[in-house]
């Protein structure tokens, strides 16, 4: 897990929930986790066996522009997605796991942010979900431009009941490599370049430098947009 609100929700359904498998809903207290509540949500089963949003915090609306109560969660994500997400929520019910998935968001003009998103599951009458979606940085644009859809990058499943509390930075499954990976930087034997940098909301990864013979210059990734 990479936000902090992603991790503070966790530990407290993990509280919570105690040696069950899952909390009850009405053992969810909103004044537990007010500093995240504009972020969190929860998702209930509909007449149509379609989980869809029963609450959703202010900030998840404002990323959408729209009020998200009533709409099927999978309908957040892009075509390819909706299956596999489908799937996800049916088996986070019958196994009574949590998930963490890494996505990234797309605007109605073209613009991207990557996100982090946790479902847990609870008990009640009905199958319900609760969850958090947190965006990696802040761009200027959210709020003036929609999210139009989502796409997965990784995914996580945690079996709560036997995995360690402590799930910070613990490796995702990639499912899929949707951008090419980055070539190796050629130097010659004047050059020291420092390889770092970190997703924002994570901790910031220390700058490592690769040693080259008598290095002349040292370059650091940077600048202003």
């Amino acid at each position: 897990m990479l936000h902090n609100g992603t991790t503070q929700l966790f530990d407290y359904w993990n509280a919570v929930k105690g040696n069950r498998t899952a909390p009850l809903r009405s053992e969810i207290a909103p004044a537990a986790i007010s500093s995240i509540l504009p972020s969190t949500f929860i998702l209930h089963q509909d007449d149509t066996g379609q989980m869809v949003f029963r609450l959703a915090g202010t900030a998840l609306c404002l990323l959408f522009s729209e009020e998200l109560k009533g709409k099927p969660f999978d309908h957040l994500l892009d075509q390819d997605d909706r299956n596999l997400m489908r799937r996800t929520l049916s088996s986070l019910q019958t196994e009574m796991v949590a998930v963490v998935l890494q996505l990234e968001g797309t605007s109605e003009r073209g613009r991207s942010v990557q996100i982090e998103a946790l479902l847990l599951p609870m008990m009640d009458e009905e199958p319900r979900i609760l969850g958090c979606l947190h965006t990696m940085d802040m761009p200027y644009w959210i709020g003036a431009e929609a999210l139009m859809s989502l796409t997965i990058s990784n995914l996580r499943i945690i079996d709560a009941g036997k995995e360690l509390i402590s799930l910070h930075n613990r490796p995702a499954v990639a499912l899929s490599q949707r951008k090419a990976a980055p070539q190796p930087f050629q130097s010659n034997n004047k050059f020291a370049v420092l390889q770092g940098g970190a997703m924002l909301g994570a901790k910031q990864a220390p700058r490592v430098a690769t040693r080259l013979q008598k290095p002349n210059l040292v370059i650091l990734p940077g600048g202003r947009s």
